[in-house]
């Protein structure tokens, strides 16, 4: 398994023995058939993560969508993985709402209160906003110091206290494999020559 995976799903050797009896006559038939299914299954993969990950932590897709990567198989490397970039959940994501003594937003915990928060759009940018405290050096310089993007857990933490839809994407991505294993062995049937 790939370091911080998010799951791993793998063939049976009794699959791989049904899928080599059925094309052993085709050129690298083999590799033909595992890079398809598990590329598919990767997009399909990606989907469900976004999808009810997004759903689980009451927050935007747009921001899963931008911050999750597929790197496919290839015939000479057969493993396929789903992982997550360095960035984090913005605090706008998360059911943000001005109030009066700052912006709240939905957390693990329930709503949450940034003090002295505030919502804007600055640079065709909009996001949950703090001014930086003050330094020594840029007090009498700087009337008011530089804002501040708020944001929110990483998307590996997300995915890491949501061990309910670990278990959710596991179960279904099995099923998704067996299912397209069997469209790519028909498709590399029809396409290459043998009985589907």
């Amino acid at each position: 398994m790939r370091e911080r995976a998010l799951f791993e799903i793998e063939f049976s050797n009794e699959q791989l023995d049904q899928i080599g009896e059925a094309v052993d006559h085709i050129d690298r038939g083999v590799p033909r058939v595992l890079q398809g299914a598990i590329s598919r299954t990767l997009r399909h993969a990606q989907t469900l993560v976004i999808r009810k990950l997004a759903t689980a932590a009451s927050i935007g897709q747009r921001s899963l969508r931008k911050n999750i990567s597929i790197h496919k198989p290839r015939f000479d490397d057969l493993v396929g993985w789903i992982r997550f970039g360095a960035g984090r959940v913005p605090i706008i994501e998360m059911q943000a709402r001005q109030t009066q003594e700052g912006v709240t937003f939905r957390g693990r915990e329930g709503r949450q209160l940034i003090l002295h928060a505030f919502i804007q759009n600055i640079q065709g940018r909009r996001g949950v906003l703090r001014r930086a405290g003050k330094t020594p050096r840029s007090e009498d310089l700087v009337p008011r110091a530089p804002l501040l993007f708020l944001k929110g857990p990483s998307f590996w933490r997300l995915w890491e206290t949501h061990p309910q839809v670990q278990s959710e994407v596991a179960a279904e991505l099995q099923g998704e494999l067996e299912k397209q294993t069997e469209q790519r062995l028909r498709w590399v049937l029809q396409r290459y020559g043998g009985k589907a």
